[in-house]
């Protein structure tokens, strides 16, 4: 069986191992290490070592409540099966994302042959994938569920779709657009059945994976309850955050885009036409977020949408000049992207060097245990900038040393700390450069510059 599997699917396979590759070059390099990941990743420690998601890398007083605990909870399982590492952070989401390749691969297949197949893998290996595929972030897993849930809904199966949904609150409110998608098609199949039968399935293990989506949504809720005023504010800071952000119907191009958009999906609802809704809803769906979120880490979702109108436009039109038309278009949109670089500040034209050499952390850990030894500090507190600490989690905890990781000041106040180290690199972009947190340090700063020298400067009393 394995082999035939193999057999069917060799040009795929061959596919998968070459975004492998791809990925396995990228290293810490593309994208640099990042805030968000030290965030996410001391949770998810804590969790894997406490139970708890509360760590003191992050707050002295309070559990970190600005993003919903599924991603690492599930982080946590693989740190307490094979320990924490940086590489391995980073490695879960090469699992997420090549899995929501297969994913994809299953749902476009019975659209149209090989070739036109491959020409829409090609999503993949653009900048922005790769990025979302090679960071300690949740949005790998994000785009699995929402495929997931495409793929089920092709099935008729709307109880596993409504699971995965669940679940996806869970990891990240943006599995909320999903609904649109959700929906469209339930109006629809009532509209052809006029019942709500379609909704069930004869499946016990659908309900099954239902009702423990249920129950972990509810564990979430009382989660909530018990730490109220911390989810609070720390929501509020988030909303406050994005809603300070000019609003993407500002934008005349964003306009445009969905009123066709939805003006496609809306003429396929009429003429009843399920899988095409499914496919036209899901790129509304996907671009809406990309437009409402204003993350660079969405721009994938931007070109996963123009992917499923492509995958949709080629299914529809039976003219085959159309059709070529249509895959020249779509050709010519990805190597402009590949080459021109679709991930803000940040591009793949720099893996040859690593983002943190050996030498150079080892010359910075051999400075802070001097110092340390040389001031008698027990229990000595450093903070590394950009995302940087997670090199340094091993080492600090072998030496008992505590880590400080600084969130913005409206969710954690800021903490002095013994040492402050800056590491800089030569092809960092330059506006990462110039994102500096100020924080008082007690006994000295360490600055690496250009992965070359280590310098230290001592604390001076004025």
């Amino acid at each position: 069986m394995i082999l035939k599997i193999l057999k069917n699917n060799k040009y795929f396979i061959l596919y998968l191992l070459f975004v492998v590759l791809i990925l396995s070059q990228l290293g810490f390099n593309f994208p640099v290490p990042w805030e968000d990941e030290s965030a996410f990743v001391f949770q998810a420690i804590s969790f894997s070592q406490t139970g708890s998601l509360f760590t003191n890398i992050l707050s002295d007083s309070k559990i970190i409540m600005w993003i919903q605990p599924g991603y690492m909870i599930l982080q946590a399982f693989f740190y307490k099966l094979f320990g924490f590492s940086f590489e391995l952070a980073r490695f879960i989401s090469w699992i997420f994302y090549l899995s929501s390749i297969v994913l994809f691969y299953k749902i476009i297949k019975n659209f149209f042959n090989e070739k036109l197949i491959f020409l829409s893998l090609l999503i993949f290996v653009l900048p922005s994938g790769l990025a979302i595929a090679n960071v300690a972030r949740m949005d790998g897993l994000i785009l699995l569920i929402l495929l997931s849930c495409v793929y089920f809904l092709f099935k008729k199966n709307y109880i596993t779709t409504l699971s995965f949904m669940i679940l996806g609150i869970l990891i990240h409110f943006n599995i909320v657009y999903f609904s649109i998608v959700l929906v469209s098609t339930m109006a629809l199949d009532f509209s052809k059945f006029r019942s709500v039968r379609f909704l069930f399935t004869k499946n016990k293990y659908d309900y099954i994976f239902l009702i423990l989506s249920i129950l972990m949504f509810l564990a979430y809720l009382l989660f909530i309850y018990f730490n109220l005023v911390d989810y609070k504010n720390d929501m509020a800071f988030q909303f406050a955050r994005k809603l300070n952000r000019t609003p993407f119907y500002f934008d005349i191009q964003n306009i445009i885009i969905l009123i066709v958009m939805f003006s496609v999906s809306f003429y396929f609802f009429i003429i009843k036409h399920r899988n095409f809704v499914i496919l036209s809803s899901t790129g509304f769906s996907l671009f809406l977020l990309y437009a409402n979120g204003q993350e660079m880490w969405y721009i994938f979702f931007l070109y996963l949408s123009i992917c499923f109108f492509f995958v949709l436009f080629i299914a529809f039109f039976k003219n085959k000049y159309i059709k070529y038309s249509l895959s020249v278009i779509f050709i010519l949109t990805i190597l402009i992207k590949l080459f021109v670089g679709d991930f803000v500040g940040m591009n793949l034209r720099y893996y040859d060097t690593n983002y943190l050499d050996t030498k150079t952390k080892n010359n910075i850990c051999n400075k802070i245990i001097e110092l340390k030894e040389k001031n008698n500090i027990e229990n000595m507190s450093i903070y590394i900038n950009n995302g940087n600490d997670l090199f340094f989690y091993n080492f600090a905890k072998r030496n008992n040393i505590y880590l400080v990781h600084l969130l913005p000041k409206e969710i954690s106040k800021y903490r002095d700390v013994d040492i402050a180290v800056y590491i800089h690199r030569e092809k960092d972009p330059s506006w990462l450069k110039s994102f500096k947190k100020k924080i008082s340090y007690r006994v000295a700063k360490i600055v690496s510059n250009k992965n070359r020298e280590v310098k230290i400067t001592l604390y001076e009393k004025n």
